[in-house]
């Protein structure tokens, strides 16, 4: 629209300018696009043989879509969705580095551009508390699971997600007490304080659990 106005006022140069815009975020959505459909494609668990095939051809899409935008380079919000799609390939093959990799890039970018705050910066802890708890490090999860609460706000997906990691966590390391409080101010905090009585039973289940 902003094309069509700027063309039929005359002005050329800012026309063409508007169109170059408009072919750069149509190319972007269409990338975004491209990249969520494998992430969901390689987040659904692989139930039967016959999905195997399908399996590997989407993971060399994503290892070749991961390789062409490292050497390109991308937008802030292009990044948010590769390092997502980074870390579910990381978690597919085992390769831990290759996730923290993209969550770096995703950071460097993010802070070039000053948008490293708000929902930007607890996605991306967001992300290395999922790759922390998947390759089973405690120590780091416990710690990055902090950092996800103090910079998400409560209530959010992300803070719901890093409060019930931190307590599992907490409770597979044997550190009872502050799986306790830790969840204790996580109820409080969510507005759940009369739930006393149902608290204490989940928590105890879950020791139950940890221990089998």
């Amino acid at each position: 629209m902003l094309a069509y106005e700027h063309a039929t006022e005359g002005r050329g140069v800012n026309a063409r300018q508007a169109m170059r815009l408009a072919k750069n975020a149509i190319k972007e959505s269409i990338l975004i696009g491209q990249i969520q459909e494998l992430w969901i494609g390689l987040s659904i668990p692989i139930w039967t043989y016959a999905e195997i095939p399908e399996h590997k051809s989407r993971m060399r899409k994503a290892r070749k879509l991961l390789e062409s935008t490292d050497q390109a380079g991308c937008s802030p919000s292009v990044m948010i969705e590769v390092s997502r799609l980074a870390a579910i390939v990381a978690q597919h093959d085992g390769d831990l580095k290759l996730g923290l990799y993209w969550l770096d890039r995703l950071r460097q970018i993010l802070r070039r551009s000053d948008q490293f705050d708000g929902y930007e910066q607890s996605e991306y802890h967001m992300q290395r508390l999922i790759l922390f708890n998947r390759f089973q490090l405690a120590v780091r999860g416990i710690r990055e699971a902090k950092v996800v609460l103090s910079v998400s706000p409560v209530g959010t997906v992300h803070w719901y997600n890093g409060a019930s990691i931190l307590v599992n966590l907490l409770l597979k390391c044997g550190r009872y007490l502050e799986a306790f409080e830790a969840a204790r101010e996580i109820m409080f905090k969510n507005g759940y304080s009369k739930r006393a009585s149902e608290f204490a039973t989940q928590m105890n289940l879950r020791t139950i659990y940890t221990h089998a």
